[in-house]
């Protein structure tokens, strides 16, 4: 019998769910599913984080070592080649290599070419994809099904649905086309150059990769005013060195197997053993990679300048943590969902900015950028805790306290370059705020909503879990606490895409579903 899924979503997580749930599927199976996929941007596969933007705002993983098919290593960097006519003339100055930083848009590109392949190769087992340009703005339960409403009045009833919202930007303040308004969100940054007055003071808040991306749209689309960064830890991305990808011996699955079983919950100093560990593994198989003194804990850099140049020049070489701390992408969740609650919360309010600093590099070029910016006087950063006011028809005002006094500090503009808020009901997402006022839905304690960490199934207020309510993606971020990274994107949505296929879809599925239908006709 059909089913109907619904696929709130169209970007990466919904391309790699379709095509691990095209592969598990047979293609003598007649009428297995149609599958609704609810887009409200104009095209399918990039969603918000790599829809069409400025050049200047790109990749922080080298061109060969993305792709959006866990199965498929290198796709990214083989698309770019097989398919030259598509993309040279819209980025004339790419030049296409393994290590070369891609510019976002046109990773973009590549998700929508492959999720063209992808809804051409279900057609050939038997699964319909209905893609539609609409936003979702409400799911409900009636009877066995739900109900996907969306802003153009249009209901989908399915017996499945997946929300794969991808990146939840923040709750709209105001729009960045009027002198003095506080901005939400930076992207797309090619808008921030249409409206922003060039001669405009302008502040941001936050110091993370929104943060660097709005920076080089800004100064790089012409804009000639102070840019101001605020960051209430300090603390700024280091530099992405020239190591190569590294195989983990501590920070593997069969290791933490092995771990776990003696001793189920670990604290973050198991976590640090296990990542020194692995660190001198590194260096027995690399004895000629130069070893850095790494403060534990870090202190934040009195100058972002000083630091910069630093790290500008160390970044010259192979830099064996940053290659042990990106393998951890391998098994991040694991160790987040074994780790004391106490300790989660020691994390996230002690250490959480000095780890997003070290595990969230950029690529050289935005590093001399941003060095430019600040030795030219333009960027300025300012660090500890500040607040941003405005009053009706005036500027906004940015206050810091430095050295037990308050600065106060006019703006023609302040942006919020803070990614998706912790608390999704501070989002802007209609979809999600119906939802959680239902009790359909409940907040998860560390960010983004509650689910079933093995079926992605959702939870909903009460604790219940929906049988057939599923997410993957940002919205999962407080469970498996680092959710960005397109590997971890697409290893969390193939699983989800598994559990739903076994469940639903598998022969021993249909088998369960024939059962009482069966016996029922022989009595």
């Amino acid at each position: 019998m059909e089913k109907v899924i619904t696929i709130i979503g169209g970007g990466a997580t919904a391309l790699a769910f379709l095509d691990r749930f095209i592969t598990e599927s047979k293609d003598d199976i007649k009428n297995l599913a149609t599958i609704y996929v609810l887009e409200k941007q104009e095209i399918f596969g990039p969603g918000v984080a790599y829809n069409e933007d400025s050049a200047s705002n790109i990749l922080n993983t080298k061109a060969g070592y993305i792709s959006a098919f866990p199965s498929k290593p290198g796709d990214f960097f083989n698309w770019l080649h097989s398919n030259p006519d598509l993309w040279e003339d819209k980025f004339p100055n790419y030049i296409a290599t393994e290590d070369s930083y891609a510019p976002r848009p046109l990773f973009g590109m590549y998700l929508q070419a492959s999720f063209a392949q992808v809804v051409k190769q279900a057609t050939q087992r038997n699964i319909k994809i209905v893609q539609l340009n609409a936003e979702a703005v409400d799911v409900s339960i009636v009877g066995n099904s739900y109900v996907t409403k969306t802003s153009c009045n249009l209901s989908i009833t399915s017996d499945i649905v997946l929300m794969a919202c991808g990146t939840i930007p923040n709750a709209k303040i105001e729009s960045p086309a009027t002198l003095g308004s506080v901005i939400s969100n930076p992207y797309p940054v090619c808008k921030l150059t249409k409206y922003v007055k060039s001669e405009q003071p302008l502040a941001i808040i936050g110091a993370r990769l929104s943060a660097i991306d709005a920076i080089i749209a800004l100064v790089e689309g012409g804009h000639k005013g102070d840019i101001h960064v605020y960051s209430r830890s300090g603390f700024f991305p280091s530099i992405r060195g020239t190591q190569g990808r590294f195989a983990s011996k501590y920070l593997t699955h069969a290791y933490l197997d092995e771990y776990l079983a003696k001793k189920p919950v670990i604290s973050l100093n198991d976590i640090v053993t296990l990542v020194a560990n692995d660190l001198e593994h590194y260096f027995e198989c690399n004895p000629s990679h130069m070893r850095e003194k790494i403060a534990i804990p870090p202190q934040a850099p009195n100058s972002i300048e000083e630091y910069l140049e630093n790290e500008m020049k160390m970044a010259n070489h192979p830099r064996g943590w940053q290659a042990v701390l990106y393998s951890t992408n391998a098994i991040i969740e694991r160790l987040w969902m074994a780790l004391k609650d106490e300790d989660k919360d020691t994390f996230l309010n002690e250490y959480f900015a000095t780890f997003m600093s070290y595990r969230v590099s950029i690529p050289r070029e935005n590093g001399q950028r941003i060095l430019n910016y600040i030795k030219s006087g333009q960027v300025k950063f300012f660090s500890g805790d500040s607040r941003v006011s405005k009053e009706y028809g005036s500027m906004p005002v940015v206050t810091q306290t430095e050295g037990g006094l308050e600065i106060n500090r006019e703006y023609g503009y302040v942006i919020y370059a803070t990614g998706s808020p912790k608390d999704p009901m501070k989002s802007d997402s209609k979809l999600i705020r119906n939802m959680m006022s239902k009790g359909s839905i409940t907040p998860q304690p560390y960010g983004g909503i509650e689910i079933d960490t093995t079926t992605y199934q959702i939870i909903d207020t009460k604790g219940n879990v929906h049988e057939d309510l599923f997410a993957s993606g940002e919205l999962t971020v407080g469970n498996f606490f680092f959710t960005s990274a397109m590997d971890i994107i697409t290893r969390h949505a193939n699983k989800c895409a598994k559990e739903i296929f076994d469940k639903h879809f598998s022969l021993e599925a249909q088998l369960r579903e024939q059962t009482p239908a069966l016996n029922k006709a022989k009595a």
